[in-house]
């Protein structure tokens, strides 16, 4: 969940484009992917063992760093399950960081079904600026401080009243922020 997700082939390198990215991504198995996990996938936080542990998702995940979109977006907790959201509003809230993992195809169509993309989540490319670690692709390492284009799930639809909510830079299930996550909770309401 909370994720950004980048085209990342191992045996042949596109040149990074958008389109081809996008033409990756409708296949399935056949390519490697980066991910910026922020939110309840991270390490430490409720979901993350249903991410990386293949007794509960398909496919691999591999943590290579932690990482910042290098634009602000808003990141607020909402919803009856206290979930974090990562808004579309371009240049309000803040630098979300969060952590980049390399993921391969069944574990992207995990995600795609954990998100309910597209209908709840929307996947779209982003960068991201490493704050640490490296990740290495196309024979081209970037180190703490360069960026890499990655995918995110964003919230699909919002009320503009979610634009009023507390802005965070960084998410915690258990922060004084908000009320924790609730797991329990059976369906999604974002008011």
């Amino acid at each position: 969940m909370y994720v950004l997700l980048r085209n990342l082939y191992i045996d042949s390198c596109p040149h990074n484009s958008r389109s081809s990215a996008h033409t990756a991504m409708s296949g399935s198995s056949a390519g490697r992917y980066l991910i910026f996990v922020y939110g309840t996938l991270k390490t430490g936080q409720p979901n993350h063992y249903l991410f990386t542990d293949s007794t509960f998702s398909k496919g691999t995940a591999t943590l290579l760093g932690t990482g910042e979109t290098s634009e602000k977006y808003p990141l607020v907790v909402s919803s009856d399950n206290h979930l974090p959201f990562l808004l579309r509003a371009d240049g309000r809230g803040e630098n979300v960081e969060g952590e980049i993992y390399e993921i391969d195809g069944p574990k992207l169509d995990w995600l795609d079904e954990f998100e309910s993309h597209p209908d709840f989540y929307r996947r779209e490319l982003t960068d991201i600026r490493l704050k640490d670690g490296t990740v290495h692709f196309c024979d081209k390492g970037i180190t703490a401080g360069g960026v890499c284009e990655c995918w995110v799930y964003f919230l699909s639809e919002y009320k503009p009243e979610m634009l009023l909510l507390k802005m965070l830079k960084s998410y915690s299930s258990w922060s004084p922020d908000h009320l924790p996550y609730n797991e329990r909770c059976e369906f999604f309401s974002t008011q």
